[in-house]
């Protein structure tokens, strides 16, 4: 026995650590490391192999995205112009390519990349002096976060699943760019890169991803002022790292623009924003409308007013009456504003129009111009519309039905509502489309009339995720409870104390980030819910829910600090446990 070992089993031997200084010790053990790789293993091992859910009939969103990827391998961009060819981001259907020439299961990978984006959220917050206990807890909580097993978002092959994903690199490039700095320069550029990445891929997988920008530009705005007062060594490069993010967006945007632009002819990196399809159908929704439907901007009705002021669309009256007669509902023949826009795209292709983008466009224009034209003049009366052309006008009403769908979101969410695992039959649409998504993701589906013949095994896996979902339903309501409560509290305290840590501090303002980001998705998905359709389900929510438990995550990690500072007095017992504790634990 050398010296060392002689002089620590002595003091172990003499009880000169107390309780509290092995508690730090237990804290500080690299052991905690080796239990999140055997909770990331398990964590595998339960999703691995379950059957996907390939919905193959829905064309204008799973098999949309399919039919995207399909294109893309075919070598040949997005195919001959139709309306199916640029109404929604590139990002998903590229993963689609990249999973399936990977030869990796789609479902595998996509729970790696998860895991990968809560292990650098949790690393990003990670102080050397709080230990690995507290990492460990919010990563495995992180992990088994029930959306990245249900059927509404995991398992169904849709674009949904990678806005979780995207949500985690967001949150912990910034974070990690603010947490670290005043350290090297060379320790930010992966996390001002992680985050540029985020936004990047968040902004071409969902077109309505505008929500993350406010969290972005704030936490920027900050970064930069705190460097500014700071003047930490290397400031005016670390100035540049912040509008590294912003930068990538604005490059990754071209890139999709000028490739679209060289294919197609219009600069856009989708042909449902930036373009003159938008002013259309902004000008349509800006007309007044005689009958007040519930969830319908443009009546039956007032068509026959759009027809009569504007020649152009009254050119194709015909194939737009007919799309229009085929997305109705059965009871009054009107379009809801979800289906709307995908009817009037469709009776343009009917009308043979969706063969050039850049004749559509201009078509879409002339539609616009003389809408607008004949509101100016008085012939159609015009009312507010929202700023995002594809959002429904509001009206006279909506405060309180928007505020009790807050109140659902919030139920919704901090439940986990919706979020089981299901193992369910994919739907075949006759030309093979089921084994096209087979083929696409490396993953087995559960065939039309097969349910029975599922793996026990498999069987078993589902209610244990079951299992877990219900844990986090009953549980999670009383957390979120509690860490809005507390961060209350810190909010009055980080006011009124002004010898509270900065590392809680930065702490505060990064859960305020993600407090807010997800209200702001949230309004937006309950505005959505009460004007146009229902919204508030787990596919539209996705991007909360790692939100909300970073939220978590973050109360905790300053509650740990109160209580270690005041209660514990931490500091004093670490700098004496340090003394006698092997050297590797001060990492």
């Amino acid at each position: 026995m050398n010296e060392h070992n002689i002089k620590r089993y002595n003091l172990n031997e003499q009880k000169k650590l107390t309780s509290r200084q092995m508690l730090y010790v237990i804290a500080h053990s690299k052991i905690w490391l080796l239990f999140a790789c055997l909770l990331s293993i398990w964590r595998i091992l339960l999703t691995y192999n379950l059957p996907i859910s390939a919905l193959s009939t829905s064309i204008h969103d799973d098999a949309l995205m399919a039919d995207m990827a399909v294109k893309l391998l075919s070598g040949n961009w997005l195919g001959e112009y139709s309306q199916f060819t640029m109404p929604k981001g590139i990002v998903y259907p590229l993963y689609l390519v990249f999973v399936h020439k990977s030869g990796i299961s789609y479902l595998l990978i996509t729970q790696l990349l998860y895991m990968l984006g809560a292990f650098l959220s949790v690393l990003a917050i990670h102080k050397k002096e709080n230990g690995f206990v507290l990492d460990f807890l919010i990563y495995g909580i992180l992990i088994f976060n029930p959306l990245m097993s249900s059927l509404n978002v995991y398992t169904r092959i849709y674009r949904n699943v990678l806005v979780p994903i995207e949500v985690l690199f967001v949150f912990a490039g910034i974070l990690g760019m603010f947490m670290r700095l005043e350290q090297k320069n060379s320790k930010l550029i992966f996390w001002a890169f992680l985050s540029g990445a985020g936004v990047l891929t968040l902004n071409m997988t969902r077109e309505d991803s505008i929500w993350i920008m406010p969290f972005l530009i704030v936490a920027s705005i900050v970064f930069l002022v705190m460097v500014i007062i700071k003047r930490p060594k290397g400031y005016p490069v670390k100035v540049c790292l912040i509008a590294l993010p912003f930068l990538m967006l604005i490059l990754g945007n071209q890139t999709v623009k000028t490739i679209n632009h060289n294919y197609y002819g219009i600069l856009a990196c989708t042909d449902t924003n930036a373009t003159h399809f938008t002013d259309a159908i902004k000008a349509m929704y800006s007309v007044e409308d005689a009958e007040d439907i519930p969830m319908v901007s443009v009546s039956r009705r007032k068509m026959e007013k759009l027809y009569a002021n504007s020649p152009t669309l009254a050119s194709v009256r015909e194939n737009v009456d007919a799309s229009l007669d085929a997305w109705a509902d059965a009871e009054d023949n009107n379009v809801t504003d979800a289906h709307f826009f995908w009817a009037v795209r469709d009776g343009l292709a009917m009308a043979g129009l969706y063969r050039d983008a850049v004749e559509t466009d201009e078509f879409y224009h002339k539609i616009a111009n003389e809408l607008n034209t004949a509101m100016d003049e008085g012939r159609l009366e015009k009312r507010t519309v929202m700023p995002s052309a594809l959002m429904s006008p509001w009206r006279k009403g909506y405060f309180g039905r928007l505020m009790d769908a807050y109140g659902l979101s919030y139920r919704f969410v901090s439940s986990f509502y919706s979020c089981e695992t299901v193992v369910t039959e994919s739907v075949d649409n006759g030309k093979g489309g089921i084994r096209l998504f087979e083929d696409l993701t490396n993953d087995k589906a559960v065939y039309p009339g097969q349910t029975a013949d599922v793996d026990e095994k498999i069987i078993k896996k589902q209610d244990f995720l079951n299992n877990v979902y219900g844990l986090y339903s009953r549980v999670n309501q009383i957390v979120l409870a509690c860490s809005l409560i507390l961060f209350a509290g810190f909010t009055l305290a980080l006011i009124f104390r002004k010898s509270f840590r900065d590392a809680n501090w930065k702490l505060w303002l990064s859960a305020l980030g993600a407090l807010l980001s997800a209200f702001v998705l949230v309004s937006g998905v309950a505005y959505t819910h009460i004007s146009a359709y229902p919204a508030i389900s787990a596919s539209y929510l996705a991007g909360v829910y790692p939100l909300m438990l970073l939220f978590e995550g973050m109360i905790l990690y300053m509650l740990h600090g109160v209580i270690c500072d005041n209660v514990f007095c931490w500091k004093t017992n670490v700098d004496n446990a340090l003394s006698v504790i092997d050297m590797d634990i001060k990492r």
